[in-house]
């Protein structure tokens, strides 16, 4: 889990770029919060089998803040280098 500040400027309701291209497949709300969570998949999956995923939930106290949860990594070549540094 990442926490990623919101644009200032712009579209403030997208999620942060992280360098990859990701394409959204759900939305959902959560009980007892005020922004709903959506759920992105690799752009590649079905090209090239990438099952690379991330959650993207904006923080209550902070809705300048993201809460950005990956899952699975990048197995696609066609994805550039991530602009975020992950802890490991």
């Amino acid at each position: 889990m990442v926490l990623v500040p919101a644009q200032r400027t712009g579209n403030t309701e997208l999620p942060p770029d992280d360098g990859y291209t990701w394409r959204k497949y759900g939305q959902k709300d959560i009980l007892g919060s005020r922004y709903p969570r959506s759920y992105y998949r690799c752009t590649h999956k079905n090209y090239y089998g990438c099952d690379a995923k991330k959650k993207v939930q904006r923080l209550d106290d902070d809705p300048f803040i993201y809460e950005v949860t990956y899952c699975g990594d990048h197995s696609c070549l066609t994805s550039t280098t991530p602009l975020l540094t992950l802890p490991t």
